[in-house]
């Protein structure tokens, strides 16, 4: 049985659906069958007939073999063609060459009943039964007279004999195998149906695990959100308000862009002594981080500025990075925290403008000319390696149309366009010449449509806080 259980379910592969694995088994049957039952014919043939007659069997044997081997190299639909096409000719050339008999006409209903066990849609056993019938009837009613032989009573006997007892051996194989494979496919069926509803069970439980983790989830980004939201109320709230910076500097824009809900970069207005005092802070990271940095930067410039009324911007840079180290204890941890920054004071009794910058630069036109005032390379806070960190003052007279522009990295690092690379600082300098005569407010629209377009361009997110204050004194 082992052998029998090894040649049946040849070719069969495990991950196969069972309707596909009974299909070659019933093939592999009826192959093996086949193969078996031309042996007997065979040897009468060649002991009361002639060669020719089994040749015919012989056929029928090597039609078997060759389907067999081809459903063994997993060449299913190759192996069913084969059978399909070669058996009814084959049943017709044993007809041609006996004559007409019933014993041989009623093996062409069975042959069309066997093979449309391997059609899955009645088109297809329709149009196989058609082809049966047709071959039954070109051998019944087309004659080839040099083709047949006249049986002797001794060789109908023997074939008859042979039919009968192939047949009910046959049956009973067939039957019996069948009734095996049909046991053992429901118990496959009920074990498949088991596992089924084992891993519907198991995923209702991991949905449902799923369903409650995402609701905490949601329920953790809601709380979070809200507390976000909440700090940037609170952000809005250290920002000088706009009415106030109208009031002094009536010809300004501020485009303020934060990456995230807060932002690390903010802008700090202050009067102090008939000086007006305006900065534009970049501090280490955004979003959250950033903001808490920003709220310690406006705490720690309103001390310096508003109690110990310092107003010279380099002094400013110098007590603010003092202070930022201190609050941080950066010389005792290894926290590198800090900002870069630029800071004008603007004094209009002496028509002069005074700059110092943490890294971050100055820009202003005068007579359609665009200068730059460069930046300390070091940042306020951070790692220091100098005894003491000092800013530069610089000075710019106003007795002419001055325009300003202060501003954060955000802008210039955006990376857009066609090339996808940064937007950098010589376009800004481009794009501040084409606009610093038109109004403030204008200003401030182009620019936006111009980070939106090269940002968008390259389809990018905006990667940094973008902060640009323009003023014209």
């Amino acid at each position: 049985m082992t052998l029998l259980k090894k040649i049946f379910y040849a070719g069969i592969e495990p991950q196969q659906l069972q309707t596909e694995k009974r299909k070659i088994f019933i093939l592999n049957i009826w192959n093996f069958t086949a193969l078996v039952v031309q042996i007997p014919y065979i040897i009468v043939a060649l002991t009361f007939l002639t060669i020719y007659d089994a040749m015919l069997n012989v056929n029928f044997a090597l039609v078997a073999a060759v389907c067999y081997c081809i459903a063994y190299w997993k060449k299913y639909k190759l192996a069913y063609a084969v059978i399909i096409g070669a058996y009814p000719i084959l049943l017709a050339s044993i007809l041609w060459r006996f004559g007409e008999g019933k014993n041989i006409l009623m093996l062409f209903p069975v042959l069309g009943l066997s093979i449309s066990l391997f059609f899955d849609d009645i088109k297809s056993i329709v149009l196989w039964s058609i082809y049966v019938i047709a071959w039954a009837f070109i051998a019944s009613y087309v004659k080839l007279p040099f083709f047949l032989i006249e049986q002797t009573g001794l060789t109908a006997q023997i074939f008859g004999t042979l039919n009968l007892l192939l047949s009910v051996v046959l049956g009973v194989i067939f039957v019996s195998v069948l009734n095996q494979e049909n046991i053992r496919f429901e118990r496959d069926i009920v074990q498949q149906n088991q596992l089924l509803q084992a891993q519907k069970e198991e995923i209702e439980v991991q949905n449902s695990t799923l369903q409650e983790s995402y609701e905490i989830i949601q329920n953790k980004n809601q709380t979070i959100a809200d507390s976000i939201l909440y700090a940037q109320r609170i952000q809005r709230s250290i920002l000088p308000l706009e009415e106030t910076i109208q009031k002094h500097l009536p010809e300004n824009f501020i485009l303020f862009k934060p990456r995230d809900i807060v932002s690390g970069d903010f802008y700090y207005f202050e009067q102090k002594n008939d000086k007006l005092i305006l900065a534009t802070i970049d501090c280490t990271g955004h979003g959250v981080p950033g903001a808490l940095m920003t709220m310690l930067a406006a705490e720690n410039l309103n001390e310096i500025i508003q109690n110990k009324e310092i107003t010279a911007p380099d002094k400013i840079l110098n007590e603010l990075h003092k202070n930022i180290r201190k609050t941080l204890k950066q010389a005792e941890t290894d926290n590198r925290d800090g900002m870069d920054m630029t800071l004008i004071t603007i004094d209009h009794e002496n028509k002069k403008v005074q700059y110092a910058g943490a890294k971050n630069s100055l820009i202003y036109i005068q007579n359609n000319e665009l200068q730059v005032i460069k930046a300390d390379k070091n940042p306020i806070g951070g790692e220091q390696r100098e005894e003491e960190r000092l800013f530069t003052k610089h000075e710019i007279s106003i007795n002419l149309p001055t325009t300003f522009y202060l501003f954060s990295d955000g802008f210039q690092d955006q990376f857009g366009g066609e090339q996808n690379k940064k937007f950098g600082i010589a376009r800004m300098k481009e794009l501040f010449l084409q606009i610093h005569t038109l109004p403030l407010p204008t200003q401030q629209a182009r620019l936006n449509k111009t980070f939106e377009q090269w940002r968008e361009q390259a389809g990018e997110k905006q990667i940094d806080d973008v902060l640009v204050v323009g003023i014209r004194l």
